[in-house]
């Protein structure tokens, strides 16, 4: 039985439920009607407002197995070490985390628990907006607004009961830690998911700070490490997929066009929500790797649709609105194809290809 003093963080769904309570306590008081009103049976798990097109039985039927499969995996991590590498750990991060144990995970895999232990006092420090400049404070004060306004933790004012002030402190803190990246559209959508998961902004920011270490230069004024990965991505296409690159380069459609939103926002705004957490478990445990095999399952289960694209904009507006495409939604399957729809696909490749695009780069540049 649990301590009544019992301080360990709150799941997603309780802070959820407790949001919804304060909200509906606060419309009573004052008599005010919410401009878009929510209730638990409009919200998703994670507090996402479900629009006109949600397909409630299809999501059902998806809830019903994904839950059941989850329940039956959970009791066998009782016996994981998260603190050791191992094949068996890869194994079954890769067969998805449980919601109750995914904020330790990330913690764990990612050395962003070592890196908070390690530094005392630097969060709070970094976080104080009277020290950060003003071309950090302005384009964040703007693009908080703008971040998940679909979603019931991030609406509102900064300061009420939301998580907007926490995704703020994230932010400002990155960019005083990363001057050289300040701040980048995209990062606000990855603090923010995590925010839903992890809730405390502290270990958050710690998890940006793991992940943007991890990362070839996303982020940066000129996006380098961005050019280069869509370079990679597409060399992959080429290899794995020559149909579809030739027809991409027939209709003089580069992978950028399309893959720089998902890897700006590491796929998380680009794909259902459980899906892009399960694509986040991956990626704190194994790298940036995992973006490519993200990306290449994508367009290895929709390449005979792409194929039959003769008109670019179709294409690209097909490949905008991939996140509404159902079998996206059955994240566990799609995670398996992942894995097994694009081996091989070794490290030692992708850094040979990454330094190719670099000393193209440098060709066009001198």
């Amino acid at each position: 039985m649990a301590d009544e003093n019992d301080q360990s963080p709150k799941s997603a769904e309780d802070r959820l439920r407790e949001r919804l309570e304060n909200r509906e306590e606060a419309e009573q008081t004052s008599g005010q009607v919410q401009e878009l009103p929510v209730n638990q049976e409009t919200l998703d798990p994670y507090g996402f407002m479900r629009g006109q097109q949600f397909d409630a039985a299809e999501y059902d039927q998806f809830n019903s197995q994904y839950t059941s499969t989850l329940t039956r995996r959970a009791m066998r991590w009782s016996g994981i070490n998260f603190n050791r590498r191992s094949r068996r750990l890869k194994r079954f991060i890769r067969k998805g985390v449980p919601s109750s144990l995914r904020r330790e995970v990330w913690m764990t895999v990612s050395g962003a628990g070592k890196l908070l232990s390690g530094s005392p006092g630097v969060y709070a420090e970094l976080k104080n907006p009277e020290k950060a400049p003003d071309d950090l404070l302005k384009p964040i004060d703007l693009d908080i607004h703008r971040t998940l306004t679909n979603n019931v933790h991030f609406r509102g004012a900064v300061g009420g009961d939301n998580s907007l002030a926490s995704l703020r402190s994230v932010l400002i803190a990155v960019g005083r830690h990363y001057p050289s990246i300040n701040y980048c559209q995209g990062l606000n959508f990855i603090a923010a998911y995590l925010l839903l998961i992890v809730g405390d902004d502290e270990e958050v920011f710690w998890l940006m700070v793991a992940l943007l270490d991890s990362l070839p230069d996303y982020y940066g004024t000129k996006l380098h490490g961005m050019q280069i990965d869509c370079y990679v991505l597409q060399q992959l296409v080429r290899e794995k997929l020559p149909r579809l690159h030739d027809h991409l380069l027939a209709h003089n459609c580069s992978v950028d066009l399309f893959a720089t939103k998902w890897f700006i926002t590491l796929f998380l705004d680009c794909l259902p929500q459980e899906t892009g957490f399960r694509v986040l478990d991956c990626l704190f445990y194994e790298g940036s790797k995992v973006l490519f095999r993200i990306s290449l399952a994508i367009l290895a289960h929709e390449e005979e649709r792409l194929l039959g694209f003769k008109d670019i904009g179709e294409l690209l507006m097909f490949m905008k609105s991939i996140m509404d495409q159902t079998w996206l939604l059955y994240c566990h399957e799609f995670i398996e194809l992942a894995f097994q729809r694009t081996q091989p696909l070794s490290s030692a490749a992708i850094a040979r290809l990454r330094q190719r695009a670099t000393e193209d780069r440098l060709l066009k540049i001198t």
